[in-house]
């Protein structure tokens, strides 16, 4: 029980407690003028925090290579995790890949395992990539890990469609 109580924590937590800091429930710094965010970004930040999926990828881009703001792997990773927890097959993919390359997070392969999952079930323009990454993440687990992450998912596909 210990075990699946840490992968559902690992898996579940950041998509449960990420939601207040990244949804903009939480009041940001002010900045003084010269540190403001540029216009793109700010209307990116807008849009993504009015549940826009591709503005939270695309910050998460961002935010990972460093384009028009400070590169933050952490602050890449809350927005890959709202749009995956939106059900965003790019959020989850990229979820995945800092899961699986340890971007802003721990290392965590069955994490990596069972967003690439989720995000392959969408059958999106880049699914050859996210079957790949599917398949090199889950083979690295054990078959019990593997039948946890399938409950897992089933917890999170739940979650998802009660909120649609």
């Amino acid at each position: 029980m210990f075990a699946f109580s840490r992968i559902a924590a690992v898996l579940l937590l950041p998509v449960l407690a990420w939601g207040g800091a990244v949804s903009g429930n939480s009041p940001e710094p002010s900045k003084p003028p010269s540190l403001a965010a540029p216009a793109p970004v700010a209307e990116l930040k807008r849009a993504a925090n009015g549940g826009d999926e591709a503005a939270m990828c695309t910050l998460g881009d961002y935010y990972r290579k460093g384009l028009h703001v400070k590169k933050n792997l952490s602050q890449a990773l809350q927005w890959y995790v709202q749009a995956a927890k939106a059900g965003s097959a790019t959020g989850q993919y990229r979820l995945a890949q800092a899961y699986h390359l340890g971007l802003g997070t721990d290392s965590n392969q069955i994490s990596a395992c069972i967003w690439s999952s989720l995000a392959a079930e969408h059958g999106t323009a880049n699914l050859q990539q996210i079957t790949e990454l599917k398949e090199k993440t889950c083979a690295l687990l054990t078959p019990e890990q593997r039948e946890r992450s399938t409950v897992v998912m089933e917890l999170f596909r739940k979650q998802v469609s009660v909120k649609r």
